[in-house]
């Protein structure tokens, strides 16, 4: 594996971990919820949703891939309800954390107890 192949998993890890540990503390004092990752179809897409996915399990979240045709973002789209804002808040921290950014959607139409995480092609270069 190339070294910049070496970089994109070490940085997937760090989301992974910082998404455990800012869940870890969110989970103490705020409901549960669901978690979607919508994945646009393709090898790596898959392979870094089911990263994250672990990252959620390890932090006691329930949570699915889905496979999608495209993303209503090139980056990475933290969308949730009012019910789960906090939540979501701290998944889109854990990004910024590990040096991502996520752009987040709050609002009232969809499941009130479900995050929706899109990822799109490629995460937008910080």
């Amino acid at each position: 594996m190339s070294e910049e192949g070496n970089g994109v998993n070490r940085k997937e890890d760090a989301v992974g971990g910082a998404i455990a540990a800012e869940l870890k503390d969110a989970l103490h004092s705020r409901r549960r919820c669901e978690i979607e990752i919508r994945a646009p179809l393709g090898a790596e897409s898959r392979k870094t949703a089911e990263r994250l996915l672990k990252g959620f399990s390890l932090s006691g979240f329930e949570g699915k891939i889905i496979d999608v045709v495209a993303s209503p973002s090139s980056g990475i789209l933290v969308e949730c309800s009012h019910d789960t804002s906090q939540i979501a808040l701290s998944i889109q921290t854990a990004f910024t954390t590990a040096g991502l950014h996520a752009e987040l959607l709050i609002h009232d139409r969809g499941r009130a107890k479900t995050i929706i995480l899109h990822l799109g092609e490629e995460p937008p270069a910080r």
